[in-house]
């Protein structure tokens, strides 16, 4: 088709019938023409996305295909409108694949697919210290995330402290949040299944600020080197 008559989907088209006749080489090449492209649109990567997952499930036949599913997932949480959903087991199982090689990563998006890559396993390891803040014996009423006292100003500097809204848990239980002692947190993507309960509220920002920082009992094993480092202030 003469360059002037391609649509937005001549090129996703090409790469899924290049799967169907097994011409990787042609599938990575016709990939790159619009995922690695300054201006890719997020629906495109997304489309193909779900044709190579729910109808080829290429991550279970092939390890070059497994392999353009994760660059597919990388880049597109990386363009504009973007956006994954994936559960607490998804999580786990993508931390624990093999990366593409270099080369693969190189041939999908060019130059940039290392860098495009590690920015997406970065935030997979960062998912493991994020939190749902639960009543006690209850549902999930909301999220949070682990910070290091210190970059907040307290001490001791190196305690682990989980930051949430003050409407989810604050010092008085103000609605629709509840009591320090009324909380427990969970740290989906490490352990569905272990709790940690709420020790005290540390500091909390004015009701118009909306955030809690909450000490909780007993340091979440294998997140506490996964904690970014902050420049925040504390606030007070």
């Amino acid at each position: 088709m003469p360059e002037g008559k391609r649509d937005l989907w001549y090129f996703p088209i090409l790469a899924e019938a290049s799967l169907g006749v097994g011409d990787w080489d042609a599938v990575e090449g016709r990939i790159r023409a619009y995922a690695a492209a300054s201006d890719a649109k997020a629906f495109q990567v997304a489309s193909t996305l779900r044709q190579f997952t729910e109808v080829w499930d290429v991550e279970a036949v092939d390890d070059r295909g497994r392999g353009i599913v994760a660059i597919l997932r990388a880049r597109l949480v990386e363009l504009p409108g973007g956006k994954l959903e994936l559960s607490a087991g998804e999580v786990q199982r993508l931390r624990a694949q093999p990366e593409p090689e270099p080369g693969q990563l190189e041939a999908v998006l060019g130059k940039q697919g290392p860098e495009t890559f590690r920015w997406w396993k970065t935030g997979l390891e960062r998912a493991l210290s994020v939190a749902a803040v639960r009543q006690r014996f209850g549902g999930r009423m909301g999220t949070g995330f682990l910070v290091r006292a210190g970059d907040f100003g307290f001490e001791p500097a190196d305690e682990l402290l989980v930051l949430t809204n003050f409407h989810v848990i604050n010092e008085h239980g103000a609605y629709p949040g509840v009591k320090p002692e009324e909380a427990e947190i969970v740290f989906e993507a490490v352990d569905a299944d272990r709790t940690y309960l709420v020790e005290k509220i540390i500091w909390s920002s004015p009701v118009d600020r909306h955030a809690s920082a909450a000490s909780i009992t007993t340091l979440p094993p294998r997140v506490a080197a996964r904690v970014p480092q902050c420049s925040m202030s504390s606030g007070r």
